[in-house]
C-alpha cells in the first residue's frame, strides 16, 4: 500500500483530527494523488467522500471537475459542500484560455451525470449550480484576448466569501 493509500484509509477514522489530518497530508502531496482521490470521492464510505472532496478543493485540480459534479448530488450535504467548494476553487485558479476551456470541457463531461428527475431537489439545485459556474467560465474566458497563453491578470479574482461561493454553497437562492 503506497501513502496515498495509506491517507485515504485514514479519511474513514473516526478520530476527526486524524482523518482531517489524512485530507490535509493528501492536499500537500498535491496532483500526484488527484487520480486515488477521484475514485475516492465515488467510495460508499461518506467520511472518504467528504475527505476527498475537501482534498481536493485545496489541489484545485481541472481534471476533477467532472467527478466533483457528480458529488453535487451526492446524498451527504457535508459531500455536496465540499464538491461544491472545490469546484469554485478550481474556477479561481483558472488563470489562462487553456485552463478556462479545460474547466469548461470538464463541465460539459459532468454536466449530463445530473440528468434526472427535475422534482428531486439535489439535481435541481446541482443543475443550477453547474449553470452558474459555466456561466462564469464562460465570462472569464471571454474576457480574455483571442491570443492563446495570456494570463488573466487584468480580470479580478472575486473574494471567496462573494457571490459565486456563497451560491455554491447553498447560501444564496435563485429565484
Amino acid at each position: 500500500m503506497d501513502e496515498i493509500e495509506r491517507l485515504i484509509g485514514l479519511l474513514k477514522d473516526t478520530d476527526p483530527n486524524i482523518s482531517s489530518d489524512a485530507a490535509n497530508q493528501l492536499v500537500m502531496i498535491g496532483t500526484s494523488a488527484v487520480h486515488a482521490l477521484i475514485e475516492a470521492v465515488k467510495d460508499g464510505d461518506e467520511d472518504v467522500r467528504w475527505g476527498a472532496a475537501w482534498a481536493l478543493r485545496g489541489i484545485k485540480a481541472v481534471r476533477a471537475v467532472p467527478t466533483l459534479i457528480e458529488a453535487l448530488k451526492d446524498g451527504n450535504e457535508e459531500v455536496r459542500r465540499s464538491a461544491a467548494e472545490a469546484l469554485v476553487r478550481v474556477l479561481d485558479n483558472c488563470r489562462t484560455i487553456e485552463s478556462l476551456e479545460a474547466f469548461e470541457k470538464g463541465i460539459e463531461e459532468g454536466f449530463p451525470k445530473l440528468q434526472g428527475r427535475y422534482d428531486k431537489y439535489e439535481n435541481y439545485d446541482a443543475r443550477l449550480k453547474v449553470a452558474a459556474l459555466k456561466g462564469e467560465a464562460a465570462k472569464r474566458r471571454n474576457a480574455l484576448t483571442p491570443d492563446k497563453g495570456i494570463v488573466l491578470d487584468d480580470i479580478p479574482k472575486p473574494p471567496e466569501k462573494g457571490k459565486m461561493y456563497r451560491m455554491m454553497r447553498g447560501t444564496v437562492r435563485n429565484g
